[in-house]
């Protein structure tokens, strides 16, 4: 429920986002229900203000991996919103940990302890140089208005 999760995200301090209902209910089958859902790739006014109503000490970008895709869709997208996030959020708080599988429908009890370990092994500088490579080559021009983010991020 509602309740159930907003109390979850203030008792963790930690807010998982993720592209479906399937993700949250794989999540909250493997004991995470400090999630809420995107509904694609983007993530919504409405959704960004509840975020930070909530005032997570971090937001954990995790939409979905189409590493078999010649374009990750869900990494990219990720990529946008991370910047998008730095409007509001110091880097310090934000993070991008994709599932290990496609989604996190597709991962076995074995690939939620993986994921959890690569998240909690999460280096700030080498995951920023990595958004910066991302940035270079991505599919879907960057908006405008997240240039800034990115110069903030080449600075570090």
């Amino acid at each position: 429920s509602n309740i159930e999760t907003k109390k979850s995200i203030q008792e963790s301090g930690e807010v998982i986002l993720v592209e479906s209902i399937g993700d949250l209910l794989s999540l909250n089958q493997n004991g995470y229900s400090n999630v809420l859902v995107t509904f694609g790739l983007d993530v919504s006014n409405k959704l960004a203000c509840t975020i930070m109503s909530l005032n997570p000490s971090k937001v954990i970008i995790s939409l979905n991996n189409d590493r078999q895709s010649k374009e990750n869709r869900g990494l990219e997208a990720s990529v946008v919103n991370y910047l998008r996030f730095l409007n509001f959020f110091e880097k310090e708080k934000l993070c991008i940990c994709l599932p290990t599988e496609n989604d996190f429908g597709d991962m076995s009890q074995e690939d939620f302890k993986i994921w959890s370990k690569k998240l909690s092994s999460i280096d700030q500088k080498s995951q920023i140089e990595k958004i910066l490579s991302i940035v270079k080559n991505i599919s879907k021009p960057i908006p405008k208005s997240l240039y800034k983010n990115i110069k903030i991020l080449k600075n570090e």
